[in-house]
Order: C-alpha cells, then sequence, then structure tokens
C-alpha cells in the first residue's frame, strides 16, 4: 500500500519496520517528511536505526514510526527511539480527547538464525 492509498482509507497511524534505510542521513528524513506531507497537512515521523554508521542510503533494520494528522487529531506529547542503538523500535506519545494518552510503538524482532545463515551486516549480527 503505498502513501496515497493509506490516506483514502483513512489511515492515521503508519509503523514501518525493517525500513532498510540510513536514518541518521538528514536527506534521508526530509524525503520521507517531504513524502508525508505532500499527502497529509500534517504529520509527525520518528525513526530508528542501529548506531552503526553506513555511507550507503541502504542500512538493514529500522523502523518509521508516522502520524498523520488529517484524519485524526491529536497532540504530541514525546517522541522515542531504542535507546540501545539496534534501531529496533520507535515510538510517538500523543494525547487526544479527556486528556486521554496513546503510547504508538512500532518494532520488530530479529528472527533467530545461525550466524552462518547470515551476512555480515544482518541486524542479526548486533545480538551475538
Amino acid at each position: 500500500m503505498n502513501l496515497a492509498e493509506c490516506y483514502n482509507q483513512c489511515i492515521a497511524l503508519i509503523g514501518l519496520a525493517e525500513t532498510n534505510r540510513e536514518w541518521n542521513k538528514p536527506e534521508l528524513q526530509t524525503q520521507l517528511r517531504e513524502a508525508t506531507h505532500k499527502i497529509w497537512s500534517a504529520s509527525v515521523i520518528q525513526t530508528s536505526t542501529s548506531s552503526e554508521q553506513f555511507e550507503d542510503n541502504y542500512k538493514p533494520g529500522g523502523t518509521a514510526t508516522i502520524v498523520c494528522k488529517d484524519h485524526w487529531t491529536c497532540r504530541l506529547l514525546e517522541k522515542r527511539e531504542d535507546p540501545w542503538g539496534l534501531g529496533r523500535w520507535s515510538c510517538l506519545l500523543l494525547s487526544g480527547k479527556k486528556s486521554r494518552k496513546v503510547l504508538w510503538v512500532n518494532g520488530y524482532r530479529v528472527c533467530l538464525a545461525s550466524a552462518a545463515s547470515v551476512g555480515k551486516t544482518t541486524t542479526y549480527k548486533a545480538t551475538i
């Protein structure tokens, strides 16, 4: 499903796991922000990625958590990401009607595999 289809379906929360982007590069953050702002008048984005630096735009793992505000009214209270530098989760804490709080968490768990069956740059390597 692309962003325009998400808009047409009135989707307000988008969670992307294993985005495979080097989110430490500001230009990739800008591209995602511009893509969402072409569709929604307002949105909030929180990404996560591992602390290992990549020259390329491709980087295994990572998440993107997006709140699109055209179909949903809320106030952003807090943005968080994986503090351990593994890039496995990101979240947004939102405030809604009657001071209700919603914590939107987006993450993934690395699949179990043997070290011999995965490449040297996979997120699995972070666990061994």
